[in-house]
């Protein structure tokens, strides 16, 4: 059920905007177009049609063969099981016409672009509003009304983190970038490899070495 009177399945939305032909469907796209903000959805689409968006993997053991069969099945066993510790992965997004690079991580719903971090600070600038929701946290018998709710559809994970790390509410904040990664990463196995393999808008990249992988870090931080 994608729509109840109360919750949104984002995922089984987002799930559908690939069809059977392995095209964009456009009733799923003029639907999105209206559920999230109508500029930030044209933006996250733009960067995953720009080649710009690129995905990398930590593979300790070489996984990514020549052949298409093996990495087709390295590709859905990376997306049905991302979040197990054995997948290490770092989204990195170039901007057009800029040498910046931005920073996703969805695990915990965070962007290093301005935009998100601008969202960020004006969150924050209600003192008395942090106040209050630290007395809510401290003083109700439901610790999670503070953070955001556990998904009432087992299958939906879009801008969801684990609750031990859900500390406040910023996975409302939403920007291109992080929409762009959920759309790959947060719906289904169709969209993921629809810009990976069929319009090869987006990219896979594995690191075998942990020295390669610090130094990507080193990088991303600097």
């Amino acid at each position: 059920m994608l729509l109840s009177r109360d919750f949104i399945n984002y995922s089984e939305i987002l799930s559908q905007l690939v069809n059977e032909e392995n095209e964009l469907n456009q009733d799923i796209l003029a639907f999105c177009f209206n559920l999230f903000d109508s500029e930030t959805f044209i933006k996250a689409l733009s960067i995953l049609e720009s080649r710009n968006l690129f995905l990398y993997l930590f593979t300790p053991v070489p996984l990514l063969e020549t052949n298409a069969n093996q990495q087709e099945t390295l590709l859905s066993s990376f997306y049905k099981n991302q979040n197990d510790s054995q997948y290490l992965k770092r989204i990195i997004i170039k901007e057009n016409n800029e040498k910046d690079i931005v920073f996703v991580d969805l695990d915990s719903w965070y962007c290093g672009c301005e935009e998100h971090n601008r969202k960020y600070r004006d969150s924050m600038d209600d003192l008395s509003s942090l106040v209050e929701k630290k007395q809510e946290l401290n003083t109700s018998q439901n610790k999670t009304m503070y953070f955001s709710q556990p998904p009432q559809e087992p299958e939906d994970f879009f801008a969801k983190i684990p609750a031990s790390k859900q500390y406040d509410s910023s996975c409302k904040i939403m920007c291109p970038h992080l929409l762009a990664a959920a759309i790959l990463l947060q719906s289904s196995m169709a969209v993921f490899q629809h810009f990976l393999t069929k319009k090869e808008t987006c990219y896979i990249i594995k690191v075998e070495s942990m020295d390669e992988w610090l130094r990507l870090q080193c990088n991303i931080v600097v």
